[in-house]
């Protein structure tokens, strides 16, 4: 899980003006990354040849560190911030790495390095955002014209994301306490209401 969530912290990060990314620990613990397409020819290859067993560790019998991992995200999306390590947060477990030794010998390797993986799964995940980006818009375009209201709930960072990541315009935003969308709203006269106000209002999407 440590990846995908690297992956989008950073990207989050780079689409609000470059923030600094905090993450948990030294960076120090090592960690092994197989791409999915090495995994899958790697079954492809057992299925297809004759192995002298049944069972078998698959990985790229390689491991890097948690710092060496956050930099090699943030090279791929393009981040600019800076990268704050929480030594006040745990490591978790000091290493984790397969033995595949024996896969290597039956003449099956991993060709696909992290930093090439790393580039293709943003690239993808980037692609897949603008897509969802455009039929949110789309959809939420239809909802106002039968009459609804799109709002936005709490300084969350759900809010965060669907005001800057998936730059949706919102008719107003529903909290309690207004000053903690000041950041979030930086030059977009968006109404904000109370908790209270939601009770008088007919239709709304909230988001």
């Amino acid at each position: 899980h440590v990846l995908p969530a690297m992956l989008r912290k950073f990207h989050e990060a780079k689409i609000n003006k470059h923030s600094d990314v905090t993450l948990w620990g030294s960076g120090t613990p090592m960690r092994e990354f197989l791409f999915v397409d090495d995994l899958a020819q790697a079954v492809i290859y057992a299925l297809e040849n004759k192995l002298s067993d049944h069972l078998y560790n698959v990985g790229s019998g390689k491991d890097i560190t948690i710092k060496e991992l956050a930099e090699t995200i943030q090279k791929a999306v393009g981040h600019q911030g800076e990268i704050i390590w929480d030594s006040s947060k745990p490591d978790g477990t000091p290493r984790k790495l397969l033995d595949t030794g024996f896969l290597n010998y039956e003449g099956w390797k991993s060709k696909i390095s992290l930093s090439q993986g790393i580039s293709k799964t943003y690239d993808e995940f980037a692609e897949a955002v603008e897509n969802n980006k455009h039929n949110l818009k789309i959809e939420l375009e239809n909802l106002r014209n039968d009459g609804f209201k799109v709002i936005g709930y709490g300084a969350s960072a759900k809010g965060n994301t669907m005001l800057n990541h998936f730059e949706v315009d919102l008719d107003y935003i529903v909290d309690d306490n207004p000053m903690k969308w000041d950041y979030l709203t930086p030059g977009r006269d968006i109404p904000i209401r109370s908790p209270e106000d939601m009770k008088n209002e007919e239709q709304s999407l909230a988001i």
